[in-house]
C-alpha cells in the first residue's frame, strides 16, 4: 500500500499528507473516528451530485490503525492565507465565503444526515465548560427556533471558513465537510459572524492584533451584506443562533475567547 507522503497541512482531528500524483489523504489521528471519515466520503459524493465545488473522493483507506480519506489534491492557496498576505483583499474573501455558504444552502440534504439542532445539543449538554444555567437557556433557545420547519432541512457545512476554501484554477474548492448537517442556514450565517468575532488570525506571522480586529470587522460587515444578496436571513433568528452558536463556541475551550462569548450568550449582562 503506498504510505503518506510529506505533511501538507494538519487540522483540529486530522492531518493532509501527499499520497499520489494529484492525490492527497486526509488521515485522522483517532483510530475510532472510521465513523467520521466514512461521513464525510459521503458528504462528499453528496456535494459533488449537487455540483458544489468539493474535492473528489478517490478512496477510502486504512494506514496503520488510522482512518483515511484519499481525496483529489487541490492546488492552490487558501483565502485565510491569502489574507494574511494581502489584508486589504479582506472584503473579496468575505464575500466569496458568503456566496459559497449561500450555494450550499440551496442542496436539500439526505435524510440520514445528523441534524444540526440535535448535534450541537449534544456538544453543550457534555461540556463541563457550559454553567447549568447557560445549558439550560440554551437548549430552549433551540427548541423555540424551530428546527422541524422548512428552513432547517438546508445543507449545512459546519465549518466553512476561510482557510477551508481553497482557491484552484477554476475557482473556490471547499473543503472539510465531516461536520456537515441538516439545519438552518441562518444558524451557518451566526456561526460565521460569532467565529470572526473571536476567532484571531493564525499562520506562521498572524497579523497584529489591532489591525486583526479591524480586518474581521471589515469581514463579517461584507460578509453578511453579500449573504444577503443571496439569501436573506431573519433577523430574529439570526441573533438567537449567535447566542446559541457562542454557547457552542465555547465549549472548544479557548480562553482568550471566552469573555466575548459569553457576551454574545448573555446580551443581558453587556
Amino acid at each position: 500500500m503506498t504510505q503518506p507522503g510529506r505533511l501538507i497541512a494538519s487540522g483540529h482531528e486530522a492531518d493532509i499528507h501527499q499520497w499520489s500524483p494529484g492525490e492527497v489523504i486526509k488521515l485522522w489521528r483517532d483510530p475510532s473516528a472510521t465513523a467520521r471519515a466514512d461521513r464525510e466520503a459521503a458528504v462528499l459524493r453528496v456535494a459533488a451530485s449537487a455540483g458544489l465545488p468539493a474535492p473528489a473522493v478517490v478512496d477510502r483507506v486504512d494506514v496503520a490503525g488510522r482512518p483515511g480519506l484519499v481525496l483529489q489534491h487541490i492546488a492552490g492557496v487558501d483565502l485565510a492565507a491569502q489574507v494574511r498576505r494581502r489584508p486589504w483583499r479582506v472584503r473579496a474573501a468575505a464575500r466569496v465565503l458568503a456566496r459559497s455558504h449561500a450555494r450550499i444552502h440551496q442542496v436539500i440534504p439526505p435524510a440520514w444526515l445528523p441534524s444540526l439542532a440535535e448535534l450541537i445539543v449534544a456538544k453543550i449538554s457534555r461540556s463541563p465548560l457550559v454553567d447549568e444555567e447557560l445549558r439550560r437557556r440554551t437548549i430552549e433557545a433551540l427548541a423555540a427556533l424551530d428546527e422541524g420547519g422548512e428552513a432547517s432541512g438546508r445543507l449545512c457545512h459546519g465549518n466553512l471558513h476561510l482557510a477551508n476554501i481553497v482557491m484552484g484554477r477554476q475557482g473556490p474548492v471547499l473543503l472539510d465537510w465531516a461536520d456537515a448537517a441538516r439545519g438552518d442556514p441562518d444558524s451557518e450565517v451566526a456561526l460565521t459572524l460569532v467565529r470572526y468575532r473571536v476567532a484571531r488570525s493564525g499562520g506562521r506571522k498572524p497579523l497584529p492584533a489591532p489591525v486583526d480586529a479591524a480586518g474581521r470587522h471589515v469581514l463579517r460587515r461584507a460578509y453578511l451584506r453579500a449573504y444577503e444578496e443571496q439569501r436573506s436571513p431573519d433577523p430574529h433568528r439570526l441573533a438567537t443562533w449567535q447566542r446559541v452558536r457562542a454557547v457552542e463556541r465555547i465549549t472548544e475551550g479557548n480562553p482568550h475567547e471566552k469573555r466575548i462569548l459569553t457576551a454574545i450568550a448573555r446580551p443581558e449582562t453587556r
